[in-house]
């Protein structure tokens, strides 16, 4: 009997020992993920995206769809990113939301506009989801958490695959380093543009006070918890950067409507 339960304890031990090697693998290395990522990302951000054009009301305002556009290219072209590696696509929902998906594909909801006080709180929320989409953690993300099978599915039109990788996208969160490292890029892009990036500190000081009135569509408010603790290292570090900068557009309350 003794026997029998030491060679059980050891099978186990060997077993535990393979799937902490397991976990230790950079499989993104490991199988070249890194290198075909931007093809990957490609088909499946345009899979998605088509998809969700179908069934989301797109905006209309030439005023806002050029705002986001000029924005946009401001981070872009001042920060030597390709303006047309990005495409912004403006869905016309009372939302509070932003996010990114694979391919440079981001989705802005014109509840943004009533909800930002300022075009600079908006500006701080693309760069901050333009720094997702700069330093991979898009498709990381969707790979770690929806598993690449499902995302290579994807590209051969697994509707099922498509809906829910738009529902992880939209309201799952990334985690709290990830988050603080699009914080912190979305200040350096913003700042090489000479646009405030205060905006965003002040957009998360607007969400901490709406904490117990929360609407029924969470959105930035579900997916981007603590936003008390960001604003403060986000004043902080524009702080640090003691800098003037141009208002970004005087005339912001006409995009609210």
């Amino acid at each position: 009997m003794n026997k029998v339960l030491f060679r059980f304890l050891i099978f186990i031990l060997v077993v535990m020992a393979i799937i902490s090697a397991i976990r230790e693998v950079n499989w993104f290395k490991l199988f070249q993920i890194e290198e075909v990522s931007l093809d990957l990302e490609k088909k499946i951000g345009d899979e998605i995206w088509n998809s969700m054009k179908i069934t989301e009301p797109m905006d209309s305002s030439v005023a806002r769809i050029e705002f986001v556009n000029s924005v946009k290219n401001k981070i872009c072209l001042s920060n030597h990113f390709d303006t047309a590696s990005i495409k912004v696509h403006l869905v016309n929902r009372d939302i509070i939301n932003a996010f990114a998906m694979p391919g440079g594909h981001l989705v802005v909801y014109t509840g943004l506009f009533k909800k930002c006080k300022s075009a600079e709180q908006l500006a701080g929320i693309m760069g901050h989801e333009i720094a997702h989409i700069q330093e991979k953690h898009v498709t990381k993300k969707l790979i770690k958490e929806v598993g690449l099978s499902v995302l290579v599915a994807i590209t051969g039109g697994n509707v099922e695959g498509v809906k829910a990788v738009i529902e992880h996208l939209s309201s799952v969160a990334y985690d709290r380093k990830l988050e603080k490292e699009a914080d912190l890029k979305s200040i350096e892009y913003l700042d090489a543009a000479n646009i405030n990036p205060v905006g965003l500190a002040e957009f998360m000081e607007e969400l901490d006070k709406m904490d117990g009135e929360l609407p029924e569509e969470l959105g930035w408010f579900s997916t981007h918890p603590e936003s008390k603790e960001r604003a403060k290292y986000i004043r902080t570090k524009v702080n640090s950067i003691n800098k003037k900068y141009p208002p970004l557009n005087s005339n912001w309350d006409s995009f609210k409507n």
